[in-house]
């Protein structure tokens, strides 16, 4: 037995199965992590847009714009929660996450600020995963996946 207390532990630490480390699950969490990163980046420049919009031509504007305003902010939250859904499904299946949370996932991603934190803390999951596997992630995922 080794007494050097400074040595590091040498347990074998994995986040998925070995049996699910396939091109299959590689190229699901690669497709969900890219579209969960849309999905932020479309709520938060949807929210940028819209605020600033807003503020700069309040004065100016009138209902009907203000309207076609919040009509067009309202789709562009649709198509971002829309992504979410999918990105954070095939995530969690490509990380093997179970049905059941899966869906309890889905349904915390109608809480506002709760959907980007559950989406960004999937994607780290993903990025480690996608290294280990020998993949280089760059900050819009995965560029050369398997497909």
């Amino acid at each position: 037995m080794d007494s050097n207390p400074y040595r590091p532990p040498q347990a074998q630490v994995r986040d998925i199965p070995e049996s699910e480390a396939n091109a299959e699950s590689i190229a699901q969490l690669g497709s969900g992590q890219k579209l969960a990163i849309y999905a932020i980046c479309t709520y938060i420049g949807t929210v940028l847009a819209r605020t600033l919009l807003t503020a700069l031509f309040r004065s100016n504007l009138e209902d009907d714009d203000l309207f076609l305003l919040r009509l067009f902010a309202a789709a562009a939250f649709l198509v971002a929660f829309v992504l979410s859904v999918v990105g954070q499904w095939r995530m969690a299946e490509g990380l093997g996450i179970s049905t059941a949370l899966r869906v309890v996932m889905v349904i915390l991603l109608f809480i506002p600020l709760l959907n980007i934190v559950i989406l960004l803390i999937l994607s780290s999951r993903t990025t480690r995963v996608l290294r280990q596997a020998g993949y280089r992630v760059g900050f819009f995922g995965a560029p050369d996946l398997p497909s």
